[in-house]
């Protein structure tokens, strides 16, 4: 089963790039999303840290 895998990967070096984007892709957004939740966190920190100035 693996040879058969590996012997088509050879055979259509476009299989490993479309399931290289798409690995790269998930990644990407999940990282993306992370680092949104981690700047709301960021910004709801600051937020309850201020106070008004009059």
């Amino acid at each position: 089963m693996i040879k058969d895998i590996t012997a088509i990967a050879m055979r259509d070096p476009f299989i490993i790039n479309v399931c290289a984007f798409f690995i790269w892709s998930t990644l990407a957004l999940v990282l993306f999303v992370r680092k949104i939740t981690i700047y709301q966190g960021f910004i709801q920190y600051i937020k309850a840290g201020t106070t008004e100035v009059s």
